[in-house]
């Protein structure tokens, strides 16, 4: 299973590396703030137009809440995570690698990771 996802990530870099010297060359107008990707817009998907980050597979909500977190000064990433228990509940695969870059130990509370 792990081989799987190792092969998926690996194509999927591949396939966006075009895309993104592309952006880079013509200019772009988003950028994800969670994995920086670059593109004119982003995708989207069956009911939310141009919201879906093609990168890492972020939304707005989650992009929201990277940005409070990172940006807000009652929010401050350093000063809440930093050496602590976090357990998170439906963690998504962006931020969860993250946190726990971040916390002290790390726990996430989901069957499949």
């Amino acid at each position: 299973m792990a081989m799987l996802k190792k092969i998926k990530r690996a194509t999927k870099q591949f396939i966006a590396l075009p895309r993104q010297l592309y952006y880079r060359l013509s200019g772009s107008e988003v950028q994800c703030n969670i994995c920086g990707y670059r593109a004119n817009r982003l995708a989207s998907d069956s009911w939310h137009p141009y919201t879906f980050c093609q990168g890492c597979g972020s939304e707005v909500r989650h992009r929201l809440l990277w940005a409070a977190i990172t940006t807000l000064p009652a929010l401050n990433l350093e000063q809440k995570l930093r050496g602590k228990i976090i357990i998170h509940f439906a963690p998504e695969p962006y931020l969860q690698k993250k946190f726990k870059k971040i916390s002290q130990n790390y726990r996430s509370a989901d069957f499949f990771f």
